[in-house]
C-alpha cells in the first residue's frame, strides 16, 4: 500500500484496503445520519435501530415470538441523540421521525 506500505498477496485485498484511506464515507443510516466507508459496517450498524436493544438480556429477547415485555417503568430503548428512553422500539423509531430526522446526529 503506497499509503500505509502493507503490503497484500493479492491486488484486490490491495484495492479494498485502500478504502480504509479515504475520508469518502458513501454509506449512511437513514435512521440517525451516521456515515461509513463500507457498506458491511453500515449492515453491522443498522442492528442498533432494528431487533433488539443491543446488550439487553432480558429473557422475551431470546424467543423467537416475544411472549412478554419488559417489567412495567422500563425503559431499554435509548435515543442516541438525546437522553430520553422507551419502553419499546415503536416508541423509539416514532420519536426519532418526529425530533430527530431532520437534525445531524449528535457528536
Amino acid at each position: 500500500c503506497p499509503e500505509c506500505g502493507r503490503s497484500f498477496e493479492y491486488l484486490s485485498y490491495l484495492q479494498r484496503h485502500s478504502i480504509s484511506h479515504s475520508p469518502h464515507k458513501p454509506h449512511v443510516c437513514r435512521a440517525c445520519g451516521k456515515a461509513f466507508k463500507r457498506s458491511s459496517h453500515l449492515q453491522r450498524h443498522r442492528v442498533t435501530h432494528a431487533g433488539r436493544p443491543p446488550h439487553c438480556r432480558h429473557p422475551h429477547h431470546r424467543r423467537p415470538q416475544p411472549q412478554s415485555q419488559h417489567p412495567p417503568g422500563e425503559r431499554p430503548w435509548a435515543c442516541a441523540h438525546c437522553p430520553l428512553r422507551f419502553p419499546d422500539r415503536p416508541a423509539l423509531q416514532r420519536h426519532l421521525r418526529r425530533k430527530h430526522l431532520a437534525r445531524p446526529p449528535a457528536p
